[in-house]
Order: structure tokens, then sequence, then C-alpha cells
């Protein structure tokens, strides 16, 4: 049995006068205090192929609710921020620090996850040597439920590590057990075969629950790995987050192994890492049981493919693309040479989110020259401006208004290039000469407290560009267009430009 290192974290009294600030457990995450190299490598080249657990068959569900999300606060022993260093780059982490990883509830409420969910080693070299709090999160599985989730509090102490096999054994506070109606299936396969299709259950950026499926199997390459050895290769999708997901043998649901790090790109040969799980379940004595075995191979010579391993081994590779318009061509491809496989339905699901994500790059792409356009002083460098976005940006709402702008733009310039040279000399009211056409006048009208107020931004939404300055009750703008859902593009009396909402119709009275 491997030799097992058992470590207590040293709670030692703080310098005088510390000022530990308290642990930040809340439900909107900072994809970056997620831990291990994931959080470099995956969360920046990959955004994922899962799928919600709400949206998984019911022995999924059945297993999700005995895996939650692991938080862990770390704090350096002055209280005081510390720099990181990772991946060739370097950041400034404040203290506290919560890191999340993904943990699974074993018999007698024990949680099984990785070593460097406590013990990161580029966290503990740079300080973040104590764990001040740690909980589990179950039953997180969508933001607008929270009321569903069941949190416990987590020794700080762990009860086992193997740093080998990155596995960490942790005690939960309280009766999960009981509360939850029991633990994960100990049940285990250590017969582990390339292209063996997986499911993963984890909190990926630490969202709510997901499962990795379809292109998640063990990599083509697990045969170079000595069966006596603990790496397993798999290519289950994962950023980070993930780090502790148990990997499940997809027939049987069994446990085959425990996720740890990242490493999957777009390259053919690359993988993610774990480790078996029989391994983990010798050396801490976990009490998971073996079920089944391999087949024997009827005969030496390889068979030939299912048409369904071809079809999942073709959305692999659809996947793995580096350039979007490939990547949508090759999803087409499986669509059209695999109709009717399950493979094909995730290609078509795929294929609707990254056309989704053009579609939504084009019309920001759009707004954004058509506010630029907009901007620019009367006359010809406006024209040709407001033209080129109607050509370059057809069929979006923003190519539309551009096109009307132009026309009202034109109109207006051959208007007053026909104009008389020479004014007559009559007394006449002060009027405007601009040869601009009238703008429609409205008003702050019914605005309310905590936001007594309308922001006039750089862009139609409240997620981009900047904040300009505010508009209060009483204030007036001109509409000078386009709309772009609830947002107009207007202009203060000072001459300021910018986008307001209009998403209730008491903000804003027109006369």
């Amino acid at each position: 049995m491997r030799f097992l290192i058992t470590i207590l974290f040293l709670l030692a009294a703080l310098p005088a006068r510390a000022q530990i600030a308290d642990c930040d457990f809340g439900f909107d995450i900072d994809r970056q205090s997620s831990a291990f190299q994931s959080m470099l490598v995956d969360g920046e080249q990959k955004k994922g192929f899962w799928l919600s657990v709400n949206r998984a068959p019911p022995e999924i569900r059945g297993l999700a609710k005995y895996i939650g999300r692991l938080q862990v606060c770390l704090i350096t022993p002055d209280g005081k921020p510390r720099e990181i260093r990772r991946g060739g780059g370097s950041m400034t982490l404040d203290s506290p620090f919560v890191a999340n990883c993904t943990a699974a509830l074993l018999p007698d409420n024990r949680l099984l996850t990785n070593a460097h969910c406590y013990f990161d080693p580029d966290l503990v070299a740079a300080g973040f040597s104590i764990v001040q709090e740690a909980r589990i999160n179950f039953d997180y599985t969508s933001k607008d439920d929270l009321g569903a989730v069941r949190t416990y509090r987590v020794l700080t102490g762990p009860m086992a590590v193997d740093e080998d096999l990155d596995a960490l054994l942790l005690q939960v506070i309280g009766d999960a057990n009981a509360d939850l109606g029991g633990h994960i299936p100990m049940k285990m396969r250590s017969d582990l075969q390339p292209y063996q299709s997986l499911a993963m259950i984890h909190h990926p950026g630490a969202e709510p629950q997901q499962y990795s499926t379809g292109t998640c199997q063990i990599h083509r390459r697990q045969d170079e790995i000595d069966a006596g050895r603990s790496p397993l290769r798999h290519t289950c999708e994962s950023i980070g987050g993930s780090s502790g997901s148990l990997l499940f043998d997809a027939r049987t649901l069994a446990v085959v192994g425990l996720h740890n790090q990242g490493g999957l790109s777009r390259l053919d040969e690359s993988f993610n890492g774990g480790h078996k799980i029989a391994m983990i379940n010798e050396a801490f004595g976990l009490g998971f049981e073996e079920v089944g075995t391999a087949a024997p191979a009827a005969s030496p010579v390889a068979r030939a493919p299912s048409r369904g391993e071809q079809a999942r081994a073709a959305l692999s590779e659809a996947l793995l693309e580096p350039d979007a318009e490939t990547q949508i061509a090759r999803l087409r491809a499986v669509i059209e040479e695999y109709p009717g496989t399950d493979m094909a339905k995730r290609a078509q699901s795929m294929l609707a989110r990254l056309e989704d994500q053009q579609a939504s790059a084009l019309t920001t792409q759009a707004n954004a020259a058509l506010t630029e356009a907009l901007l620019m002083p009367e006359g010809a460098a406006k024209l040709t401006a407001l033209q080129a976005v109607a050509r370059d940006y057809a069929g979006t709402t923003a190519a539309v208004n551009a096109g009307d702008a132009a026309r009202r733009l034109e109109a207006s310039m051959q208007a007053a290039q026909a104009a008389p040279a020479v004014q007559p000399r009559v007394q006449a009211a002060p009027r405007e000469t601009t040869g601009q056409p009238s703008l429609r006048v409205c008003y702050v009208n019914d605005v309310r407290p905590p936001d007594a107020y309308l922001a006039l931004r750089s862009q139609p939404s409240s997620r981009s560009g900047s904040r300009l300055r505010l508009l209060y009750k009483g204030e007036s703008f001109s509409m000078v267009g386009p709309r772009q859902d609830d947002w107009h593009l207007v202009t203060t009396p000072d001459g300021m430009q910018g986008w307001v909402s209009w998403a209730k119709s008491r903000w804003i009275t027109c006369p």
C-alpha cells in the first residue's frame, strides 16, 4: 500500500494586529480563483463540451446529487496579497483567496477530491499556506434556484493525502449522508480500454453542475501506460473548478478515475490527466468494490469501428479544429454523414451555439461601427462611413439603421447644396441653418431608487462599453437613432452622444 502522507495545516497564531478578512463564499465566481493549471490552459483555449446536469439522464442525476462544489478559503500568515507565478506568467491574489474544485461524497461523510485543491504547489510557494475555512455545496445546479443548495462546512485538516495520486480525503461537518440520502455508489472498474466511453460530473469554472459526455472517453494513448501505474489519460473536457471530479464508466457508471489536470488542446495527441480509482482506493482504503471486466477480444485482428464510434471520432476531430469556420464546416459534415446518431445531434447543438456566437460577434462589431460613424461630424466622410456599415454588415439591424441614416444625411447635404447662395435681405425669425433634420426631444421621466437616473453609455449594453454620465429626472436629450432592442442613441444638450435604455415605458417621456 502506498505510503500516506497525513498533513495537518499549522493554524499558528497570526502576527499581532493582523487583519484577516472574511472568506467570500458567494455564488458570483471569479474564474481565476479555480485551482491548478487548467485555470490557465483549458480556461483560455477551450470552452468545454458539457451539458447542464438538469438535462442529464436520470441515472446521471442520481449520481450528481452526491457531487458538489468544494470551496477552499486560503490565507497568507499576515493576511496580505501575494504574487503567484504559474504557466510562465504571474498574477496578484488577495488574501483570503477562494479556490474552487469538485468533490464526491463517500460513506461516513467523507469527501474525495484532489490534493492540489488544498495544497496547490504554486499557491503554497506564494504564501497561501493556511486553510481558514472550507465548504461543500451540493445541489448547485442552477444560478436561479439557489434555495435548493445544501452547504456544509468541511474540516480544514485533511483525513489523508497522497501527493503522488493527487488525492485528498476530507471530513464533512454534519450528516450529509443522511440529508442527501446516501453517497456515490462504491463500485469501480479497473479494466480500462482506449476509447472507453466516460461521463464526468463537475463544476467547471465553479459554475452550476455540468456533466461531460459525447467526446468524454479514455484517450487512445492510454495503452502506453503500464497497467500497474496510476496515470489515466482522458478526453473529458474541463476548465478550472473541474479538478477533483470522478470519471465514471458511461455504461456501468462505475468509477474509473479521479480527474486532476487539464492538457487537452487542439492537438490530436493531447489529453487531460487523472489517476485510476483502483490505486486511490488501495491507498486510502475507501471500500470500492470491483464490478465487471472487459470482455476478451474475439480475435487479435482489430475490429472495424462501428458507425457510432466513427461518428464520435469525427465529432472529436471537429471540436479540436482551431479555426471557427473550419470547425463549423466539420460539424456540418458530421451532421450530414451520420444523420440520426447521438453524435449528429450533439454536432447540431454545438453548430447552433457557434453560429449564435458568430452572429452575436457580428452584431457587436456592427453596432460599434455604426456608433463610430454617427459620432462623426456631418459631411461626406460621415456619409461614406454610414454607407460602409450598411454594406459591410448587411443583414444586421445596425446595417439597416446605417442605411436609413445615410439616406437622410445625403438628402440633407443635397438640399444644402441646392439652397440659393444669397439669402433675401428680409427680417426673419432666427432659425437653424445646419440642414440637419429636426430631432425628437425627450426627457428623463419616472426613474426610481435605487437607480434614480438613466445611464448614458458608450455602447447599447449594460455589460459592455462604459458609462459616460448620469441623466436625472427632467433632463432632456434628442433621439438621433438608431434603436437597438431597448437601447436608443441620443445626444445631450451639451453635445455628448451615447446610448440610453428604454426598457420600461415610464423611464422616458417624449412630448
